[in-house]
């Protein structure tokens, strides 16, 4: 939901009354603050990417494609930075789920 919202948010529909300038200027601010909402939201506020279901893989899938087909092409180092949070939680998730089934392993091997 929220994903869905910063997107919405993040295409900005141009004003009759503003010339290209001015809305060039706004929409850029709209979109890095988007940006840096998608930061913070993947480095410190990640509980909803840690979850281990399938909304929480969607997310990340949802997520990984508007980064490198939208956003990358017009901010490509803030998807670079956005998109390295993004794999570092995946691997930090891929680790946990081994960690965990190998010490269940163990601890079945153990009884």
């Amino acid at each position: 939901m929220l994903l869905d919202k910063l997107m919405h948010r993040y295409h900005v529909p141009r004003s009759i009354s503003a010339d290209f300038g001015e809305f060039d200027k706004q929409r850029l601010t709209i979109q890095l603050r988007v940006c840096n909402v998608l930061l913070l939201w993947t480095k410190k506020y990640n509980t909803e990417f840690l979850e281990t279901n399938v909304e929480s893989e969607y997310l990340v899938e949802r997520l990984t494609i508007q980064l490198e087909n939208v956003i990358g092409s017009d901010h490509p180092k803030l998807a670079k930075q956005i998109l390295r949070n993004v794999s570092k939680l995946v691997n930090f998730l891929w680790d946990l789920n081994v960690c965990l089934s190998l010490n269940y392993l163990f601890s079945e091997m153990w009884l």
